[in-house]
């Protein structure tokens, strides 16, 4: 996926993680494991950061950090 079509409110439910393995680490860290949810909080004017709701946490992260999240 290129291109994000995501806005508030949506939830994606996580099937598994790819890309950079520091970023891949770096979310596992964060709470990002296979079947957890993750919500869309906020999307910023020009794109970035996206603000997410990981269990109980809001993180910020780049459109990069978020194209390694694979979703059902």
């Amino acid at each position: 996926m290129s291109k994000i079509k995501l806005k508030a409110g949506d939830e994606l439910l996580v099937s598994g993680l790819s890309g950079q393995e520091a970023v891949v680490e770096r979310l596992r860290e964060l709470g990002v494991t296979i079947g957890e949810k993750v919500r869309i909080l906020h999307l910023s004017p020009f794109g970035e950061p996206i603000v997410v709701q990981i269990r109980d946490t809001a993180v910020a992260l780049r459109k990069s950090e978020l194209l390694c999240i694979k979703t059902t």
